[in-house]
């Protein structure tokens, strides 16, 4: 939920959504946490873990940051149980360092 209520800040700051249309974003997803075919993950643990690994590779060299870090370690640890078609990501930063850790990745403005 933290990324999201990211994504919608951005959105309405660069205007691609009003306020009205970030607020009515965030309760679909709230009101519909499968959303679809997207599955939220809750963080645990081993995500701390995997995270702390990902930003000691990662982010000196790609400026990989915390949350960023901590968004693919939820995916790494849900990939190690089970497959994953793709890691959807609007920042470039973070879809490069999933594409180094073995993901297909998507960027929703190039696709």
């Amino acid at each position: 939920m933290i990324e999201m209520i990211s994504v919608a800040g951005v959105k309405q700051r660069t205007g691609a959504l009003t306020r009205e249309g970030a607020a009515r974003f965030l309760r679909q997803v709230t009101v519909s946490p499968g959303m679809g075919e997207f599955e939220v993950q809750e963080m645990v643990a081993e995500d701390y873990m995997i995270a702390s690994r990902l930003l000691l590779a990662y982010s000196a060299k790609h400026s990989l940051r915390t949350l960023d870090a901590l968004h693919l370690a939820s995916a790494l640890r849900h990939r190690a149980r089970s497959p994953l078609d793709f890691f959807v990501t609007s920042d470039r930063t973070l879809a490069k360092v999933a594409a180094l850790e073995g993901f297909a990745v998507i960027i929703p403005e190039e696709a």
